[in-house]
């Protein structure tokens, strides 16, 4: 066997290791301080680590906060001291924002202390390639065996919590949700976080625990697999240096709760980046791919693909078969999105005679096609009847779910003819869709700038329908959906 070799193995079994230490531990508490000092908040004009505590303070954590800094000055309301162990209350938790040659000491300090946890926001360790920061980032990892203490990061923003009060950013919601987030990715954390916010998603728990030199990803998915308050997970994963361990709580995860699993470096450019990112080798993309299916996980490629799928399998019921009825205002529209819809695995059935002639006591307009999908053409104003069209849609049994194409750009002659149409229109969609009692969303493309369309959305994601902003994004939404739900019935993790 190699150096390389030897090495490699070295590291694998210093992190299985680690992994069956650090779950003996628990983490519950961890997202349940009393009290947090940030070591580097000062109130020097160019001191950004303030923001830590700003950020504690607009969500709300009702605990104490204490600022740590080389002079123990006060940053505005809150009291300044040189060390944590100068605090003359008890601490849970210190958030360490300081040059990472100091990062030793201050854990020393936190340790008489008797502080619970760490989160290390300084980065400067494993992340950076060179041989000074993975030796500091494997001295930390050997002063951590053994201790109570657990330490989330380096390199990394630490923990969200709404039902707490923590966060990392002040403008992240205050209300919990379902979601459940560990992430290997400052940045990919907040863009996740503050996307999915957009849409009318919350979360219950995220972590972005950077190069894990203590707190894992392991440990971190099994804990959200047994937690009450998440019915869903998300993952972004760099590396994987756990390995078995990984796939182990992967699938544990998978089998209760949906699992959403985007991986960073497929590529070797991308590999490279993610090396010099947290420190983490990626490994290939064809092996990453066989694992997530395996454990039952859904492989999604982009955070919008993770917002857009969490939408359909949180606010849609059980999908029951992949017969797609579709809801359009144009015909050439409908033969594209039917032609992506069947690529992507869906079936688009046509209409039995009897529940056309059904659909004629509806609404039988010049130029309207009632098949499927349903061209609506004139009968799109008409919107008095899209109560009983959706309802008839709903009970004909010959669909499993509906797509609404919602075309904003044909409100335009008659909102000027008819002021209001437009929001009368969505409202009654709103409804219809609502009461069809059949999963249904809706496609919403920005054709042209349309203020109307935020409030559009707003509107259906407050009713809890997902919507879509194009036909590619919501069928590979509903992929998601439809295979999570055909895995349940199967019993299996296999797609």
């Amino acid at each position: 066997m190699g150096d390389k070799a030897k090495c490699a193995a070295c590291a694998r079994g210093e992190a299985e290791e680690a992994v069956q230490d650090s779950s003996e531990r628990g983490l519950e508490w961890l997202f349940r301080p009393r009290s947090i000092a940030v070591v580097g908040a000062s109130s020097q004009r160019d001191n950004r680590n303030r923001f830590f505590l700003e950020s504690l303070q607009a969500l709300g954590f009702s605990g104490m906060l204490f600022a740590v800094n080389a002079r123990g000055e006060a940053v505005g309301e809150w009291p300044g001291f040189r060390r944590v162990s100068e605090i003359p209350h008890e601490v849970d938790h210190v958030i360490v924002a300081i040059p990472a040659g100091a990062i030793l000491e201050v854990l020393e300090d936190c340790a008489r202390k008797g502080v619970r946890s760490v989160t290390v926001f300084s980065s400067g360790f494993g992340e950076t390639g060179e041989s000074r920061g993975r030796a500091l980032e494997q001295e930390v990892r050997r002063w951590l065996r053994g201790r109570a203490l657990r330490l989330i990061g380096p390199n990394c923003m630490g923990i969200y919590c709404p039902e707490s009060g923590l966060g990392f950013r002040p403008d992240f919601p205050k209300e919990p949700g379902p979601i459940g987030f560990v992430s290997q990715s400052g940045g990919m954390t907040i863009t996740g976080v503050l996307m999915a916010a957009a849409r009318g998603l919350r979360f219950s728990k995220v972590i972005s625990y950077g190069n894990e030199a203590d707190v894992n990803s392991v440990e971190l998915l099994d804990y959200l697999a047994q937690d009450p308050k998440t019915r869903l997970i998300w993952a972004y994963l760099e590396g994987a240096p756990h390995g078995r361990a990984l796939v182990r709580a992967m699938e544990a995860a998978a089998r209760t709760k949906p699992l959403l699993v985007l991986k960073g470096g497929k590529t070797e450019s991308g590999g490279r980046a993610a090396a010099s990112h947290t420190g983490s080798m990626a490994g290939a993309p064809q092996i990453w791919e066989g694992v997530i299916r395996k454990a039952g996980g859904l492989s999604v490629r982009t955070l919008e693909q993770m917002v857009d799928t969490s939408l359909a399998l949180l606010w849609l019921p059980p999908c029951r078969g992949r017969r797609a009825g579709m809801v359009c205002v144009s015909g050439g529209l409908s033969v594209n999105y039917t032609d992506l819809a069947v690529q992507s695995g869906f079936e688009v059935p046509r209409l039995s005679p009897r529940l056309v002639a059904r659909l004629r006591e509806v609404m039988d307009l010049p130029g309207t096609s009632l098949n499927n999908p349903l061209d609506l053409a004139a009968g799109y104003f008409q919107y008095p009847a899209y109560g009983q069209l959706f309802r008839t849609l709903g009970e004909s049994g010959e669909m499993d779910f509906i797509i609404l194409i919602l075309a904003l750009e044909y409100f335009y002659l008659p909102e000027s003819r008819y002021p209001g149409i437009s929001r009368a229109l969505v409202q009654a969609f709103l409804e219809a869709g609502r009461d069809c009692k059949l999963p249904f969303c809706v496609v919403m493309p920005q054709v042209q700038e349309d203020p109307r369309q935020k409030e559009f959305e707003k509107k259906f994601a407050a009713a809890r329908i997902p919507v879509f902003p194009s036909m590619e994004r919501a069928l590979e939404a509903l992929r998601g959906w439809m295979k999570w739900w055909e895995r349940r019935r199967s019993g299996t993790s296999s797609p």
